[in-house]
């Protein structure tokens, strides 16, 4: 069972998880690793909840990130010349305080933008109610 639905609360919603580039296995070098880049690749889950952005790695040792949606100060994405065409790029998420989560070589990232702001503005809406 994944990271994700195991730490939700009872009723919080799992709204999408997202995936790394697949540009990775082009590489020459690591397509001669292929098992280890993929494994790699395997442990880590990232998703957004309706009241969190998460994002999980490790096997056996385990390196969580979570920020709650409402404590969403900035969200920041870095591209290159290469990540606008192939749509892969860096997104960064800050919080209060020194809190931030960072994932690189998110595939569709301006999707995943989209998402983290879409589930934000949905929280915001369901506290004023």
């Amino acid at each position: 069972m994944s990271y994700i639905k195991n730490t939700c609360a009872g009723d919080e919603i799992i709204i999408n998880r997202f995936k790394f580039t697949k540009w990775e296995y082009a590489n020459p070098i690591k397509l001669i690793f292929f098992p280890i880049t993929w494994f790699r690749r395997w442990m880590w889950e990232i998703g957004v909840t309706d009241r969190r952005f998460v994002i999980k790695h490790g096997f056996i040792a385990r390196k969580t990130g979570e920020i709650r949606l409402d404590a969403v100060e900035g969200i920041t994405v870095k591209q290159g010349i290469l990540g606008r065409i192939f749509r892969v790029g860096t997104l960064s998420l800050t919080g209060r305080g020194n809190a931030e989560v960072s994932v690189p070589r998110l595939a569709n990232i301006l999707a995943v933008k989209r998402a983290v702001e879409d589930a934000r503005h949905n929280t915001k809406l369901s506290i004023k109610k």
